[in-house]
């Protein structure tokens, strides 16, 4: 198990040294999370999409990527 959680930090260091801006981190530690996931059998997302309103439009997505409400 060390070892898996050696390469596991170490694919994720990769990509933190390869990204140029907060997305493209996001977005590679994303794909190395699935692949383990994948691996250890797990089923599921990672993200859950949520329904909230908004000057009283119902809307749906991620709710942190609704700027400047909170």
């Amino acid at each position: 198990m060390d070892a898996n959680v050696h390469l596991l930090t170490s694919r994720i260091r990769q990509v933190a040294r390869e990204a140029s801006n907060e997305e493209e981190l996001r977005y590679g530690v994303s794909r190395v999370l699935e692949e383990v996931v994948s691996e250890l059998g797990i089923r599921g997302k990672f993200e859950k999409a949520t329904a909230f309103l908004d000057s009283g439009r119902k809307k749906k997505g991620r709710i942190d990527a609704l700027y400047g409400a909170l």
